[in-house]
């Protein structure tokens, strides 16, 4: 088994199976009062697996960590700065999963900047 976690595709399978759980624990278990159970938790989920395999496959371990690190603290950049609203036809709106989706993309966003920088430093070194 320490074998298989210390090659690449162990480590993706790992990352990507843990990250894949965290996604369904938070969306259909303790959080869904925060959330309302709304389809903002797959879908920035769905996001995260994707990068996170990208990321895995490529070897870009900031990468890694920000997609996996990002997503909650994103959601938690989403609780403290949500507001509740009235939308004009009288029904009730919040703006949690648009904060959480943002504030992921942005942190993925650093996560890929950083990966192609040292990628690039490591290149040039050579």
């Amino acid at each position: 088994m320490k074998q298989f976690l210390s090659t690449r595709l162990g480590r993706t399978i790992c990352s990507t199976f843990l990250f894949a759980l965290l996604v369904c624990l938070l969306h259909n278990y303790p959080l869904n009062q925060i959330h309302g159970r709304s389809d903002a938790a797959i879908i920035v989920g769905f996001f995260g697996v994707l990068l996170l395999l990208i990321s895995c496959g490529f070897g870009l371990k900031p990468l890694t960590i920000a997609t996996i690190g990002g997503y909650v603290a994103a959601l938690v950049l989403g609780m403290v700065f949500n507001t509740n609203g009235v939308d004009a036809g009288g029904g009730s709106t919040n703006n949690l999963w648009i904060i959480w989706l943002f504030s992921y993309w942005v942190f993925l966003g650093i996560g890929l900047v950083v990966s192609l920088a040292l990628n690039y430093r490591k290149r040039k070194e050579r």
